[in-house]
C-alpha cells in the first residue's frame, strides 16, 4: 500500500521530502490515502489519483504545471490539487 519512487530528485519529483537522488526506492510523503488507482510519471514532476479521486502532484512547478493555486515552487511532497 505504499507508493515508492527512485531516481533523479533535483526538483523533489520523488515526493520523499528531499532533493537528493535515490538509487533505491523511497516512499512518497502524503497526507491523504494514496492507494493510487492511476499515476502519471514525468521526468521532473508526477501526478497520482488518490483513493478518493483526489489529484495529487509533486516535483517541479516553475511554471505552475502542477495546478496548485498561485504556487510556482517545487513540491517535495504530494500536494492536493484543488478543483477536482
Amino acid at each position: 500500500g505504499t507508493m515508492v519512487c527512485t531516481g533523479f530528485n533535483e526538483y523533489g519529483q520523488l515526493g520523499d521530502g528531499l532533493q537528493s537522488n535515490q538509487r533505491v526506492p523511497v516512499g512518497v510523503l502524503a497526507t491523504v490515502d494514496i492507494s493510487a488507482m492511476a499515476s502519471g510519471v514525468g521526468s521532473k514532476s508526477n501526478l497520482a489519483l488518490g483513493a478518493n479521486n483526489e489529484v495529487l502532484a509533486w516535483g517541479l512547478n516553475s511554471d505552475g504545471q502542477l495546478g496548485l493555486d498561485n504556487e510556482t515552487t517545487p513540491q517535495l511532497a504530494l500536494s492536493l490539487v484543488s478543483g477536482f
